[in-house]
């Protein structure tokens, strides 16, 4: 999977993109962790390793939209 470039402390399961995805979010951040998928789809080396950082992207994105859906819920 294109997550070995990544390092994490944790034994994680890296084919899977949720996986990746929360641990990038919880360490950086939805925009800082967007960003990093981004370089790394700009820097894939084929198309199946540019798809595998999308999936992730697409995870990513989701909880962020979950995280600001549970916010403004909260305010109601």
């Amino acid at each position: 999977m294109c997550a070995s470039r990544l390092t994490f402390s944790e034994d994680l399961d890296l084919d899977d993109p949720c996986v990746i995805a929360t641990q990038l979010y919880e360490r950086q951040g939805y925009l800082r962790a967007l960003d990093t998928v981004a370089s790394y789809i700009h820097a894939a080396g084929n198309e199946t390793e540019r798809r595998e950082w999308l999936l992730i992207a697409t995870e990513i994105k989701k909880m962020g939209k979950t995280d600001i859906q549970q916010v403004q819920t909260g305010l109601r």
